[in-house]
């Protein structure tokens, strides 16, 4: 049996990390750098989570990440979160991270929109049908970046309370006041086209909520951004980036045990106190770090008699981010020689909110097409090869099982690539398809959830739960948490759990202690 025969070299650590995805992986690295003794505990046969990679014929593919931002110095205050992991852990990003200016564009039936690093770059590609609307978008835009830089800061100053330099409302008066804001009601106030609020919006399969319900500020942090920090792809797949932060452990010392799966957490009066391994190995810690689903940490690894009363029934009334299909392609269309961007979105018309409806229903009426042999041939075995991932959001719950709908799901998602691509299904090399069910049985999100809790208004900010878990010695990390979902929220959430570990409130103090001058 998988996993039965693993065992820790060791007893008792500092700090037990459950879950190697990008967050509880930069969460390790990041606390070994700081000189604890970390052990990371993951039940795939790899390490990344939702960054992983896999091999098929020589092609190499990324399981469910395709773009991420904050990985270069530039950008705006307190941002690059991704490059400051690296730097502290001892990785070079700049020799991992492929620069994408052209990162994405967004197709519609009566034009495409191209999305473009930096702020000037942004708004033309925007504006070039919207003249008139240019002020109005710059002033958006630049919105989006204070709130992203207020939003970096905000657990620092809120929890110096009283003893803040500054009252907390004027030092998050953005972020006060677009609180509540849907993104609908931001676009209102600042355009007036409806077409341009549909072009702005096109990124909200990123963050997997249409734009009546997806709060406004975690919209206003992922433009951010890609505009100022910019849009970046690993060289080698994601699965190079998750190996590396691995690498980063164990170089300090730390260690990293696979095909291994945690029965329990062990709580003793009131505290986590170490866990116990599906093969009945008991390892001891002064930390245990959650990198998993929020509600699986409550209530099968630690109990709900060990935990504050109504706190299983708070998590339980947050609602889960819906899951994502993808098709896995490879094929020898020439499709570097058209006029494709990494990652391109194909609506069938600028109602966000029907098209959000259909997917509810398993019947979207958009889909992503990635391609990123553009910026990395490496990852196909010849050059006139490319890899196409194709992925629409999708529920758990189709009426039928996976097992039955999955053909059929994914020859509709390839007969809505070939109007795009076309001449693809003649072309095509390896066709793998990946479910919410197949989510859910690698990482065992709650029915494949690809965000973590959704990021409604009323589930961002101090409204989600954070990375200081109800008992003592525990803490999260991962897009269950704060801030959220991506790799750039799950890295924020990395950063912030390690400082409160280590019991260094201020970003530019906890810095500074891993060796970076910032």
């Amino acid at each position: 049996m998988r996993g039965v025969h693993n065992e820790s070299k060791k007893e008792a650590y500092d700090v037990v990390v459950i879950g190697a995805g990008i967050g509880g992986l930069s969460t390790a690295a990041l606390l070994a750098k700081a000189g604890k003794s970390v052990l990371l505990v993951e039940r795939h046969d790899r390490p990344g989570g939702y960054a992983h990679g896999f091999k098929r014929r020589g092609f190499h593919f990324d399981s469910g990440v395709h773009l991420v931002s904050g990985c270069g110095s530039d950008g705006y205050l307190n941002g690059s979160t991704i490059h400051k992991i690296c730097l502290a852990v001892g990785i070079d990003p700049q020799a991992i991270f492929i620069p994408i200016p052209a990162y994405a564009r967004a197709v519609y039936p009566e034009f495409e929109i191209p999305l473009h690093t930096g702020e000037e770059a942004f708004i033309t590609g925007l504006t070039e049908r919207f003249p008139e609307e240019k002020d109005r978008l710059l002033a958006l835009i630049r919105l989006c970046r204070v709130l992203a830089e207020e939003a970096m800061v905000a657990d620092e100053i809120l929890e110096q309370g009283r003893s803040a330099t500054i009252s907390p409302t004027l030092a998050l008066a953005n972020l006060f006041r677009y609180r509540r804001a849907t993104l609908t009601e931001a676009l209102d106030e600042f355009l007036v086209d409806a077409r341009l609020k549909s072009a702005c919006a096109s990124l909200w399969p990123y963050l997997g909520l249409p734009p009546s319900k997806l709060s406004f500020l975690y919209w206003a942090s992922m433009i951010a951004g890609y505009t100022y920090e910019g849009g970046y792809y690993c060289q080698g797949s994601f699965q190079t980036y998750a190996n590396l932060l691995v690498a980063a452990v164990e170089e300090q010392g730390g260690e990293m045990l696979l095909n291994s799966s945690v029965r329990r957490i062990c709580v003793e009066q009131g505290k986590a106190c170490g866990i116990i391994l599906e093969n009945g190995q008991v390892i001891r810690a002064e930390t245990v770090v959650s990198n998993i689903d929020a509600r699986q940490t409550a209530d099968l690894l630690i109990g709900r008699e060990h935990l504050p009363e109504g706190y299983g029934e708070s998590l339980a009334k947050l609602n889960s981010s819906l899951s994502v299909f993808v098709s896995y392609v490879a094929t020898d269309l020439q499709l570097a020689e058209q006029a494709h961007s990494h990652e391109s979105f194909f609506f069938d018309s600028f109602d966000h909110e029907a098209g959000y409806a259909l997917t509810r229903e398993g019947r979207p009426n958009w889909f992503s097409a990635t391609l990123p042999t553009l910026a990395d041939p490496s990852l196909s075995p010849q050059q006139d090869q490319h890899i196409l991932l194709l992925t629409t959001l999708c529920p758990f719950e189709i009426g039928s099982s996976w097992r039955q709908a999955k053909q059929g799901f994914q020859q509709r998602l390839l007969e809505k690539a070939e109007r795009h691509f076309p001449g693809l299904n003649d072309h095509l090399l390896l066709v793998e398809s990946g479910s919410p069910r197949t989510l859910e049985r690698y990482t065992l999100n709650h029915q494949g959830a690809a965000y973590g809790f959704e990021p409604s208004p009323d589930q961002v900010g101090p409204n989600r739960p954070g990375v200081r878990g109800v008992l003592q010695g525990l803490y999260h990390t991962g897009h269950w948490t704060r801030p959220g979902g991506g790799v750039a929220g799950v890295s924020v959430s990395a950063q912030l759990a390690t400082q409160a570990i280590l019991d260094i409130p201020k970003q530019a103090d906890f810095w500074r202690f891993l060796g970076l001058n910032v």
